[in-house]
Formats: structure tokens, sequence, C-alpha cells
């Protein structure tokens, strides 16, 4: 039996049809790294647009993928902005009140061209 290496990365995702590893989970090292530049990274956005509905509104949309609340931020105020931009961006509902409140001329009609004909997050 293999012993266990706890220093050796772990498979995080397959090559699609295949058992073959596409990518590693990271190290802890790797993970702080990573975690501090996600915190860069969303601290930035809150200084661009201090409100998450409002940044939802404008960029939810587009969205396929979005899971800034997937790190642990030291800021308190980083890791509810990105919670709650997180929970905005993909709930219809919430978006679509955000969109209707922050949106106007023709980023609002682009907003309801998508909303209407479902493709939002495409």
């Amino acid at each position: 039996m293999e012993e266990e290496n706890p220093e050796r990365l772990k498979p995080l995702r397959f090559k699609p049809g295949t058992n073959e590893p596409s990518g590693v989970f990271p190290s802890e090292e790797q993970m702080k790294v990573l975690q501090e530049k996600a915190e860069k990274r969303i601290s930035l956005l809150m200084v661009e647009c201090p409100n998450p509905d409002e940044w939802a509104a404008k960029h939810g949309a587009g969205m396929i993928m979005f899971y800034p609340d997937r790190y642990e931020y030291r800021d308190p105020a980083v890791r509810e902005w990105a919670r709650r931009a997180r929970e905005v961006t993909f709930d219809d509902e919430l978006l679509t009140i955000a969109e209707d409140r922050y949106l106007t001329g023709e980023e609002l009609e682009q907003a309801k061209l998508k909303r209407e004909s479902g493709t939002r997050h495409e």
C-alpha cells in the first residue's frame, strides 16, 4: 500500500471523458498566495464599485462562473462584498431587481433583452 504524502498535490479535475487529471489542488502555501491575490482583486472591485448589487447589475449577466466567496478573506468587508456579489449575480430575481435599479438607457435595454431571451450567463 502506497504511503500518503501530504505534500503531494491531489487531482482537482479531469479532462473530459477521461480519468486523466487536468489540474491539481494547490498546496497550503499556494492557497495562501491565491487568497491574497483574490482579496486584492475584490478590494479593487470594491473601489471601482462599492455596492455589490450595482456591480452585479453591471457585470453579472455576462458571468458564467464567479466564485469569489470560495476563499477565506481576512477583511470581513471583502468577504461580505464577495458573498453578496455572487448571490445577486446568480439569483435571477435579485439580478433583475439590481439591473432595474442601477442600469439606465442602453445598458438596461440590453439587460432586458438578455432576460427575455434567456441568454444571461452565456
